[in-house]
């Protein structure tokens, strides 16, 4: 740090920080030492922690809701193959509208692409209904479960619970509230 980097945080330093705290109000508690930990993250420490990331996520999905879990994950599959046979049909289209000919022979040989490209299109629509209702059914529960993993690793309680659905379709523990360990 320079003599004028240090000058101009004097001159930051508030008149109240001054009589408060007899100079500038500094964090050195732990958490502090992370804040903006994600300005100094690069591509390719994002890239090596993706599949960690990815695995904690299908993992706490799982013991939310396996059935919502495949049916995200299948219709999304779904999607990428319909949607990859949407754009080849749509090659198609192209091709036979853009050939020599006649306006009529074209899109006459234009028509059974067009149709494959319309059927795509519904089947993509549905297959993205189907996995916005899912996420929608997985959502609450994964952000429940990883609270209360969070908090149970917080405060020192085990995070080892066996999962029960309530009616409801909410994560909830077995039994009652569990209790501090020695308590």
């Amino acid at each position: 740090m320079s003599g004028e980097d240090s000058k101009d945080s004097q001159s930051a330093v508030s008149d109240s920080e001054r009589l408060l705290f007899g100079g500038e109000l500094a964090y050195d508690v732990g958490w502090d030492q992370h804040e903006g930990a994600w300005l100094k993250l690069g591509l390719w420490t994002m890239a090596k922690g993706l599949p960690r990331m990815v695995g904690t996520g299908l993992r706490l999905s799982h013991l939310a809701d396996a059935r919502a879990l495949r049916v995200v994950l299948g219709a999304e599959v779904g999607r990428g193959v319909v949607q990859a046979i949407g754009l080849v049909a749509v090659n198609a289209v192209l091709g036979h509208i853009l050939a020599r000919g006649g306006t009529n022979e074209r899109l006459t040989s234009a028509f059974p692409a067009l149709i494959v490209v319309a059927v795509a299109a519904l089947v993509g629509s549905l297959l993205r209904s189907a996995s916005t209702a899912a996420t929608g059914e997985l959502e609450p529960t994964v952000q429940r479960g990883a609270t209360e993993q969070y908090l149970g690793w917080c405060t020192g309680w085990s995070s080892r619970r066996s999962r029960t659905t309530s009616s409801t379709g909410c994560w909830t523990p077995p039994g009652t509230v569990p209790t501090p360990p020695g308590a």
